[in-house]
């Protein structure tokens, strides 16, 4: 506004000049009047001097009175000159800007179906690599039996929009395993948690067994113990469930809504919803409860302190599970609430960071709870936008590479860091957004877990091992999904040296100790042994992926 008043000044004082340069160069003709007065006057002589010549100094300054004459107007004219060409750069600057053009809204209303794989297109799966262990345990062959009916509620949720502005996906161009666009009975089903007989069977297919099992039911009950009456668990102050002589490894207090929550995924994993006839049927209603009472009023899950976006994403996924068992619709209100600030909230490079502000930091540690959030969430006809899920795959492309390594934050803390953690949850995040499990990028990561197999005795140095009961925990999963000679090998070394790290004695017995890295000391014991548990879960908590989809997947990456 400044600007435009102080061009006005300008404008209208080159204006004023030119106005008198013009005058003094075309000065007014005479009055009539004056002109009738001076009519038929002869002009002065100049008077004669005693010689009788005209002066000659009076002809003299003539003379030089008309060059003078003859430099003012050369003057006259460059002044002229000069000011219209400062009146021609400032004057567009004073009209009014122009009007903006209008916007055309277009409101566009997508549906997804499902493509139809063709069937001139064949995988080119690569070789797994062998373990070299020869207790490698050999899968009994898989049985056929009828898939359980799930019987889905319908959830109004708002049709996604098409973005036009949504960044181009770098990966194969197909539609997404996840949210919309998921073909129906893919990954339709949590596996077969609920019954001793669906688990006895599925434990026997996949390489569990009554070790596994006890296990399983000791740490629950361990967890199941250390509850608040509330329904949360403490990643501080649980030990003050004990008797007699604590347990120790206590957590962050920070990450209480965090650890309630993977402790609660632990019994929704053995199939204890809240809702069936189950030992701890009680206990999983008030941990569902509390966590959404701690749901705030745009979804956030959890107090907006420290890094809140990890117990977010971790308590979405709970009670996205819970949606899906049970079809509840407080559970279902709760997941899709969450789901929406999970959308408000990811970066513009189709990340999540360790808080909801705008820092353009993707974190891929934090990105892989909200992976299992979304994909879990999706079963229960909860979807995010579109755009999101194009974010995402975006996002997944460009952290984890074609060898299998991945990246840990591309800004920041932890920038450009790799190591096998990341691994598994790049691999993980691929196989839900649709990668196939026998495309050479999932073969190629699965590889790498396996040559790094579980050693406890290497969490010491974990700055260059990367050994945590989190990569245990996300590459069981990943390996589980792929199949195969991969999962054989991992389970085996799973069972071999992860299950004896059980405790066995006192009041710790069914829990486990936390990492000896400050990874442990975050979630502390709860966390370990809600971890423990899911682990030693899996051969019945999901259906695998590679016998949903196996080579007739939507995505062809890596071939």
């Amino acid at each position: 506004m400044m600007l435009r008043e102080d061009l006005r000044l300008l404008f209208d004082t080159e204006k004023r000049m030119l106005r008198r340069r013009l005058a003094q160069f075309f000065p007014k003709p005479a009055s009539t009047a004056e002109a009738l007065r001076h009519r038929g006057s002869k002009p002065a002589r100049a008077k004669p001097t005693l010689s009788g010549r005209t002066d000659e100094a009076a002809s003299t300054r003539k003379k030089f009175r008309g060059r003078s004459r003859a430099g003012e107007i050369a003057n006259w004219a460059i002044s002229i000159v000069l000011h219209l060409v400062v009146l021609a750069i400032v004057y567009p600057y004073l009209l009014p800007p122009p009007p903006p053009p209008k916007v055309r809204e277009y409101e566009v209303n997508l549906r997804l179906l499902a493509p139809v794989a063709k069937a001139t297109e064949k995988e080119d799966p690569a070789t797994p690599v062998v373990p070299d262990v020869a207790e490698v345990v050999t899968p009994t062959p898989p049985v056929e039996k009828p898939k359980p009916k799930v019987v889905e509620k319908p959830v109004e949720t708002p049709t996604p929009v098409e973005s036009s502005t949504a960044p181009k996906s770098t990966a194969p161009k197909s539609e997404f395993g996840i949210g919309a666009g998921a073909d129906s009975g893919s990954d339709s089903e949590l596996g077969s948690r609920s019954g001793e007989q669906a688990q006895a069977t599925r434990l026997s297919r996949f390489g569990g067994g009554a070790d596994t099992q006890a296990a399983v039911r000791d740490g629950l009950e361990w967890l199941a113990n250390h509850q608040n009456s509330d329904g949360s668990w403490d990643a501080d102050n649980f030990h003050h469930h004990c008797g007699g002589r604590r347990c120790r490894g206590s957590g962050y207090p920070e990450y209480k809504i965090g650890v309630t929550a993977l402790a609660t995924l632990a019994f929704l994993g053995a199939g204890e919803d809240g809702e069936r006839a189950t030992p701890h049927k009680a206990g999983v209603r008030r941990a569902l409860g509390y966590l959404i009472s701690e749901q705030d009023a745009v979804g956030c899950v959890g107090p907006r302190r420290g890094n809140y976006m990890y117990n977010h994403a971790i308590a979405a996924f709970c009670l996205a599970e819970a949606a899906v068992l049970t079809q509840e619709p407080r559970y279902l209100e709760a997941t899709q609430r969450a789901l929406k600030f999970s959308g408000r909230t990811q970066q513009l490079g189709g990340g999540w960071d360790y808080t909801a502000a705008r820092t353009l930091r993707n974190d891929l540690s934090v990105t892989g709870w909200q992976v299992m959030a979304i994909d879990t969430a999706s079963k229960a006809g909860i979807s995010v936008e579109a755009k999101v899920l194009r974010r995402l795959q975006d996002f997944i492309s460009r952290s984890v590479r074609r060898n299998g390594w991945a990246t840990y934050a591309d800004r920041g803390t932890g920038q450009g860091r790799g190591g096998v953690s990341m691994v598994a949850v790049g691999a993980l995040s691929k196989l839900y957004l649709g990668w196939t499990p026998t495309s050479r990028e999932i073969s190629r990561a699965a590889e790498i877990m396996v040559r790094h197999r579980p050693d406890p005795e290497a969490r010491t140095d974990w700055v260059n091992t990367f050994q945590t009961k989190y990569y245990w925990y996300y590459a069981t999963l990943a390996l589980f999904h792929t199949g195969g000679d991969y999962w054989d090998a991992w389970n085996t070394y799973l069972k071999r040296h992860v299950l004896p790290l059980q405790r066995q004695d006192g009041h710790e017995k069914g829990s486990w100790d936390p990492d000896p890295s400050w990874i442990g000391a975050a979630g502390g014991r709860v966390s370990a042994t809600a971890l423990g548990v899911l682990m030693f879960e899996v051969y019945y908590r999901y259906d695998p992926i590679h016998e949903k989809r196996g080579s007739k997947s939507r995505r062809r990456s890596g071939r």
